[in-house]
This record gives structure tokens, sequence and C-alpha cells, in this order.
């Protein structure tokens, strides 16, 4: 199976153009917000705009209950795809996507900046910010009986792949997150994690301090640690990295780029 992922920051239009962009790569199936979309149907998934809180809608986009990962998988197997788009926020999303449902390895990740202009990313960011609005590509009627938001309209958009014309048909949609509020995880939640985790390690003596970058959805974590020197055994940290990485995002649905223990000191 020919596996493509179309990336770009949340609020760029990816949704609004991936039905362009799978047409012109010879694509007809698509993996976006927990879908799978087919000839412009929902065969299968539930989607993240139907979730009460952004970061439950982040969780479901990529994949991280079993039942909603079973029915996919069995979907895919059904249709048997030969390409499939995953749409994602970034390519470790969409390989989180790719590994959780099981796919082959990406074959291609075609950036939303290769298909829309500078002026065009920034306007459909501030519709996203201020109007809260969404593109789901499918016709309403697929989604009427199991979305949980608001419809605001039915799109149609005439486009072109060579020298076939076609009506791609998508729904603008303001799920139920953009309207109850923002949610913001604070970089002391961060923080409180990453010491839990090492606060369970034997060999680490005290944690002299927990540095957090934030930058759109991804996270580097740089932890200080004072470490006792009988214990010391240098094939720990890059297993406390992962233990680090894994946790902060399993608990937050965010990136994290770098996971950084820093010796400060060693305690004889």
């Amino acid at each position: 199976m020919k596996v493509l992922a179309f990336v770009g920051l949340s609020g760029t239009g990816k949704s609004y153009r991936s039905l362009f962009v799978a047409k012109q790569n010879g694509v007809d199936y698509i993996i976006d917000d927990g879908l799978l979309i087919g000839n412009n149907k929902v065969l299968a998934g539930i989607s993240a705009k139907k979730e009460l809180s952004k970061i439950a809608a982040i969780r479901r986009a990529c994949f991280f209950d079993k039942e909603h990962i079973e029915q996919v998988k069995n979907a895919i197997q059904k249709y048997k795809p030969d390409s499939i788009m995953i749409i994602a926020t970034s390519s470790e999303m969409a390989q989180i996507i790719r590994k959780a449902l099981e796919l082959e390895e990406i074959n291609e990740i075609i950036r939303i900046e290769e298909v829309a202009t500078a002026q065009e990313i920034i306007k459909a960011r501030k519709i996203r910010e201020i109007e809260g609005k969404h593109v789901i590509p499918v016709p309403t009627f697929e989604l009427q009986k199991t979305f949980s938001g608001y419809f605001l309209d039915a799109l149609k958009v005439l486009t072109k792949k060579g020298d076939v014309n076609f009506i791609a048909e998508k729904t603008i949609v303001r799920p139920a997150y953009s309207y109850l509020g923002k949610y913001i995880i604070a970089d002391t939640v961060i923080k409180d994690i990453v010491r839990h985790v090492l606060s369970k390690v034997s060999s680490i003596n005290k944690v002299a301090s927990i540095d957090v970058s934030k930058y759109d959805d991804n996270i580097c974590v740089t932890a200080n640690i004072i470490i006792n020197y009988i214990d010391l055994d240098k094939s720990l940290f890059p297993k406390l990295q992962e233990i680090v990485k894994e946790e902060i995002e399993k608990l937050t649905c965010m990136n994290v780029t770098k996971a950084n223990i820093v010796i400060k000191s060693i305690k004889v």
C-alpha cells in the first residue's frame, strides 16, 4: 500500500485542501481526525470533532483508543485501498497514526506550504482562531447522525485534476470544544509529570530543576538531576529519556521533540 502524509499546523487548511491533494496524487482514501474516508463517504472511525475537549480530540485523532483502532483497521482490510493519505499536524503525528493502524511506511510527506500560499495559510488560521470553524472533507448528510457540534455550512468546491473537473463536497463545522473555551496545559503540569517519573528511579538523588519549552504542539524538556555515585550507570539515561517522552505524550498528547537528562552533580 502506498502511504502519503499531508501535514501542516492546526488550522492551516489541510482538510479544506485534502480532496484536491488526494486526487492530485491518485489517492482515494484519507485518514483525517479519526475518520477513514473513501469516495466521499465515512467508512469507519469516530470524528475527533465530536469530542468535548481539545485534548480528547487530539487523542481521538491520534488513535489512542483500542476499539477505535480495530474498527478502522478492519475497514482498511475490508476495502483494501491501494493508497491512503494521512492528514496530520506534523510528520511525528503521521507516524503515530501509521503505527497505530499498522500501515506501511510513509512513502511521501506533502506539506501544506507546497499547496497553499502564505497568505492563504494566514487567512485559514485567523478563521480557525476567531470563528472556530473546521472543515470535514465529506458531505453534510454523512455526518448529521453522529456529529455533536454546530453545522455551519455545506461547501462545494469545483476543482480540477488534469483535464477533469470534479466537485469536492465538504462540511464546515464548529466542534463542541471550539465554543466551550480554551484548553491549556501549563508548564507546571509537564514539570510535575517529569518529576513524578524521575522520582521512581532509585539512582536519582534529587531532581534539581526542570525546564520546559513549548512551540505549537511540540515540547522540549530538560531535567537537571543529582545522581548517586554508587548507582551510576550510563545505560540508564537513554531509557529515562524514552520513559519521560512516553509519559508526557501519553498524558498530554503533545509531541516531545527533546527529552534532555542533565547530570548537574554526583552525590558520593
